[in-house]
């Protein structure tokens, strides 16, 4: 790329073309040029002058002694015998040329010239012209205006006998002069002034226009765009333009790899999520600004103070505001040396406008900026955590809102789930009619069917109200409130609009639908037995105990089929026995100063119904002995490298062998040694022998502990439902009781 005609740009720095006036090189160059070519016009015109001037005179010269030469002669004669007449009479003659101004002879007598003229006249108003000096040849001289010639008038024998004189006037010559100095002086000028443009244009096409172009270049190249100059001169200038380019593409080349690093930087600094910008000695930002910044912030926050940035938005008097105005005073004061000890002091998080709708949470960290062991600013990284908390804020309040409904299915499954499982299900019924009426296409509802649907929201509404479904309520209403437009609009003889009344019935059916599927859900998550729950039925115990009976005693007779339902009626599912323990384990751990859940599985396999009635007392006694014996405190967990809150595992399962249920706690295993010294058993006793002898205990009196009578009760009460209880686990890993019919 060329840029020898390149215009000077039109705004330029003030260093280099502010006025440049008599500095510029074209003006200075040009004053010397113009000077010498002025001088030389001078000379010329001078010498072109003066030869015309002699040119001149020189043929008056010429034509002035022609003139006195015939004067003379013609004067010879008169002069010699004195005739003053008819020498007058001569030179009446000359007088009547225009160019002759004066004339005259005088006589010469014994050597001296007459004092008065024999003949003479003079035309400019001089009675005679002036006598010449004798001489022996033709004599000029000039004068102002007129030229005067003399010649002596010699006689026969070659003697002098008069002096004869002419006067020729000079007025023609001076007027062609100066016709001549005119046409000469406007010659000179223009001969001058052509020599100096064309020095002027030689001078601006080799010079200026180069260095205007080198300039121009600069300028482009100073505002960051490509410039280039032509280098193929041969010249200074192209050597000059060869190094400027190689320089400018140097400076290109080093601002890509700059503008490259930069780039990454901004990208780095931009797509951090912190609001980075650092602040001098007054507290005023310096430097450049990270982009979320002025997201925070808002718009350009430029040489903003951080006053104007945090604690203009601190409520004034605050503790915030007074403990981060004294450290802002203090860091500077303190300096790099201090700085350690100021870290430890800066705020961390600051709360702005509290309970606006725009309040923000920021985290704040400090860098110290150090130059020549000097604190000189202070980086800021503010982030924006506001999100963060809205978050946590509304996870807690949805854990909060959901344990609460959890809470509220676990009465209502401690107090009898018959009614609400009825309720789930005429609700389901009723949604699925509602459903079918309003379709999937918009038309005009007849009055019954708007009825209908009022019937069955308003039934929804009151028993969602009674069980305390709020959400499955709201939209029930909502529902109404459709249902009542609808019909008001019936009743003043008008239809109401299809489209609009089906878009709006079908929102609230939406609505509806998803309180009642997040309402069934809940209460199936609650429920120990699933799915099962929403097929339970409640039947009279003492009725299902004849029934059993008489089974057993062979009253119903050839139909084993018959029986094995019999029994499966009366057992009861293994989630039955775990409902209460779910709550109360984290309850009964807090009272020991630890922390603990229970978790099981296979809450739907049913439990014999000898096992179901003894089964939640034992299960409630060995939960109670692990959380005293096995669960060890949250510390002595942590310096065990294990989960500070422990784990409680009842499980259920059906296997060749047939039931089978497991206590599993993860603590610290039974203590033997403990166990022998409580007991006095011996060396060679193993942990059963020793846990499940009459009084064994080890507990320091907590009113969690069994007092010595906890795993004999509960081994006794399990063989009378034809039931065993063993340790199957290692000792030291945890603890695991396993409960198991006898015959195996």
């Amino acid at each position: 790329m060329t840029d020898t005609d390149a215009t000077p740009p039109t705004t330029k720095d003030t260093s280099t073309a502010r006025g440049l006036g008599l500095r510029s090189i074209g003006v200075r160059a040009a004053i010397p040029m113009l000077l010498l070519v002025a001088v030389i016009a001078a000379l010329a015109f001078v010498a072109q002058i003066e030869r015309e001037q002699r040119s001149l005179l020189a043929a008056k010269d010429v034509a002035g002694r022609m003139v006195v030469r015939v004067m003379s002669s013609a004067a010879v004669a008169p002069v010699e015998f004195d005739d003053p007449e008819t020498l007058a009479e001569e030179l009446e003659y000359i007088r009547s040329d225009e160019e002759v101004v004066a004339a005259g002879v005088w006589q010469i007598v014994d050597g001296v010239l007459a004092p008065e003229a024999m003949a003479a006249f003079s035309k400019d108003g001089r009675t005679s012209p002036p006598a010449p000096s004798i001489h022996e040849d033709t004599a000029s001289e000039i004068h102002e205006k007129i030229a005067s010639f003399s010649r002596p008038v010699i006689d026969s024998q070659g003697e002098r006998v008069g002096m004869a004189l002419v006067e020729l006037s000079l007025e023609r010559e001076i007027e062609t002069l100066a016709t001549s100095e005119k046409l000469i002086q406007r010659v000179s000028l223009g001969v001058a002034f052509a020599v100096a443009l064309l020095l002027l244009a030689q001078f601006r096409f080799m010079v200026v226009r180069p260095l205007n172009a080198l300039m121009s270049a600069a300028h482009r190249v100073e505002r960051g765009e490509r410039a280039r100059v032509d280098e193929r001169r041969s010249d200074e200038f192209g050597r000059v333009g060869h190094a400027f380019n190689h320089m400018v593409a140097a400076i290109e080349d080093r601002e890509q790899k700059i503008e490259a690093k930069n780039e990454q930087l901004t990208r780095l600094f931009d797509n951090m999520r912190q609001a980075i910008f650092s602040v001098g000695a007054d507290l005023r930002l310096r430097g450049q600004t990270s982009r979320a910044a002025h997201e925070l912030f808002g718009g350009e926050v430029g040489d903003a103070s951080l006053e104007d940035l945090l604690l203009a938005e601190l409520p004034a008097g605050s503790p915030d505001h007074e403990a981060f105005s004294l450290w802002l005073e203090a860091v500077f004061r303190s300096g790099a040396q201090g700085w350690t000890e100021m870290a430890e002091l800066a705020p961390t998080e600051l709360h702005l406008r509290p309970g606006a709708n725009d309040e923000v949470y920021l985290s704040l960290e400090f860098r110290p900026i150090v130059e020549d062991g000097e604190l000189t600013q202070l980086m800021v990284l503010a982030t924006d955590e506001t999100d963060k908390r809205r978050l946590q804020r509304s996870a807690k309040e949805l854990e909060s809102r959901y344990e609460h409904e959890m809470a509220s299915m676990r009465k209502i499954l401690a107090g009898g789930t018959q009614l609400f499982v009825d309720f789930l299900r005429s609700t389901g019924e009723r949604t699925r009619r509602c459903e079918s009426i309003v379709g999937d296409t918009a038309r005009d509802l007849r009055s019954g069917e708007i009825d209908e649907l009022f019937r069955h929201g308003h039934t929804i509404k009151g028993e969602a109200r009674t069980f305390e479904l709020l959400d499955l309520r709201d939209a029930a209403e909502r529902l109404e409130d459709a249902l009542a437009s609808a019909r008001a609009t019936l009743v003043r003889g008008e239809k109401p609009g299809a489209a609009r009344l089906h878009g709006e019935l079908k929102k609230a059916l939406g609505e509806m639908r998803l309180a009642y599927d997040r309402t069934r859900d809940r209460f199936v998550e609650a429920s120990p037995l699933g799915e099962t729950i929403l097929d339970q039925t409640t039947v009279s115990r003492s009725d299902l105990q004849s029934l059993v009976e008489k089974s057993r005693a062979g009253g119903i007779t050839g139909n084993q089929d018959m029986s094995r339902m019999i029994e499966r009626l009366a057992s009861r599912p293994f989630a039955e026995s775990v409902l209460s323990l779910v709550d109360a384990v984290p309850t009964w751990a807090e009272k020991l100063g630890k922390r603990a859940r229970l978790v099981y599985e296979g809450g739907d396999i049913r439990i014999p119904a000898r096992l179901a009635e003894t089964l939640p007392g034992v299960l409630t006694h060995l939960v109670r002995n692990s959380l005293s014996h096995g669960i060890e405190s949250p510390d002595l967990r942590r310096a065990s490298d294990k989960d500070p809150t422990g784990r409680l595992t009842l499980r259920c399962r059906e296997s060749e062998a047939g039931l089978e249920i497991d206590v599993v706690d993860d603590g610290a295993g039974l203590d033997l040694v403990a166990l022998r010294e409580a007991t006095g058993g011996g060396p060679n006793e193993g942990a059963a022998e020793l846990a499940f002898r009459e009084g064994a205990s080890t507990s320091k009196g907590d009113e969690l502990s069994g007092r010595g009578v906890g795993l004999g009760a509960v081994r006794r009460d399990l063989e009378a439902a034809g039931f065993r209880i063993e340790f199957a686990q290692d000792l030291g890993t945890g603890t695991c009781l396993r409960i198991r019919p006898h015959r195996v």
